[in-house]
Order: C-alpha cells, then sequence, then structure tokens
C-alpha cells in the first residue's frame, strides 16, 4: 500500500507539468537515437565496425540501450544515495515498515526515463528484423529474454553503486563512471574495444 501510495504521489506530481514531461521524454529518447547517429556515421565510411554490419550494431546497440533504460526507469534513484547519506535522511527511509529498496526505486521514479524506454522498444524488434537470423525457438527465446538479461545486469551496477556509496561519501561519480560506462561499452560491438576495457566490462 505504502509503495503504490509513493508511486501515486510520483506520477501525479509529475503530470502536474505535462508539457515538460512531454518534453524531457522526447529529449530522453533522441539522446539515443543521437548515440546511435555517431554509429551510423562510422559505418558509413568503413564496412563494419568490431566485426559487425550496420544491421548488427543496431541489434547489439538498441538491446543494451533497451536493458538500460529498464533497468534506469526502476533502479535510477539508486545512485541518489550519496544525498540521502549527507543530509542525514536515509533514517527516515530505515524506520518506515518496508522496502529500503523499494522506497529508493519509488521516492525519485522519474516519468522522463519513459522515452529512452519507448524508443528501446520500438528500435529493437526493427533492428532484428534488418538482421539476416535463421530462426529457431531457442533463438527466438534468447532474443526476448536478452533485454531482460541486460536490465538486471544493469540493474545490479546501480544497486551496487548506491550501497558502495553508503560507505565511501563522494564515490557519486566513480559509480556513475561504472554505471553509465557500462552501458556504453556493452551498447557497442565488443571487438571494437580496446582489450582492457572488454575484460573490464565483461569482468
Amino acid at each position: 500500500t505504502m509503495v503504490r501510495t509513493l508511486l501515486a504521489s510520483r506520477v501525479r506530481a509529475q503530470m502536474t507539468y505535462r508539457g515538460s514531461m512531454i518534453a524531457d521524454m522526447v529529449t530522453q529518447g533522441a539522446l539515443i537515437l543521437t548515440e546511435f547517429l555517431e554509429m551510423w556515421i562510422l559505418l558509413n565510411h568503413a564496412p563494419t565496425l568490431g566485426g559487425f554490419s550496420l544491421g548488427e550494431v543496431a541489434l547489439v546497440y538498441f538491446c543494451a540501450n533497451l536493458g538500460f533504460a529498464l533497468a534506469d526507469l526502476g533502479g535510477g534513484s539508486l545512485d541518489t544515495m550519496e544525498d540521502l547519506v549527507r543530509a542525514g535522511k536515509l533514517e527516515a527511509l530505515l524506520i518506515r515498515p518496508t522496502s529500503l529498496l523499494l522506497q529508493m526505486m519509488t521516492q525519485e521514479l522519474q516519468l522522463r526515463r519513459v522515452g529512452r524506454v519507448v524508443v528501446g522498444v520500438i528500435g529493437y524488434p526493427l533492428a532484428l528484423a534488418t538482421v539476416d537470423i535463421d530462426w529457431t525457438w531457442q533463438r527466438a527465446i534468447v532474443a526476448a529474454l536478452a533485454p531482460i538479461g541486460g536490465a538486471l545486469v544493469y540493474f545490479s551496477f546501480l544497486m551496487g553503486a548506491g550501497g558502495f556509496q553508503m560507505f565511501v561519501i563522494g564515490a557519486r561519480q566513480a559509480c556513475n563512471a561504472v554505471t553509465y560506462g557500462g552501458k556504453y561499452a556493452g551498447a557497442i560491438p565488443g571487438g571494437a574495444l580496446f582489450t582492457p576495457i572488454r575484460v573490464f566490462f565483461t569482468f
């Protein structure tokens, strides 16, 4: 009940200024397309990127971005743990009769992040359609589960960042380097990354 109340209050608050919220959603979606445009420009000057064609790069990119968008929608507020600790507000969350994780996920729910999810939901199936895949039911299951698996991996990054900030104040930027750096590295074919970077983010 408390979680539903928190979510409803956050949604109502953001719906008050619908024009601003819609503009933020469009901006978030446009950022994903702008990043993909970089790769498209590169592939116009080279036939492959890390051994991948444009369609394959698009598939990797939109799959990774859909996974990150889903994780960020639910857990994007977890990297604000440092602010709660500094302001002394964490104790107020700890004494409430519900999970700290659920409170963190709901108190800073940002509807603007839906824009990224929408672009990923549209872009991922389109990318799948452009790649020549010999479909089997096993591959169809993998294609359906890949963004969900990506979302769980990225969500674990966000949880780890939040937990780390409880012990090391001032570590938010270092955590962002791993979470958002991991998102960027995951959206690029592994063969296009320097080996140390590929090994680090794979690990």
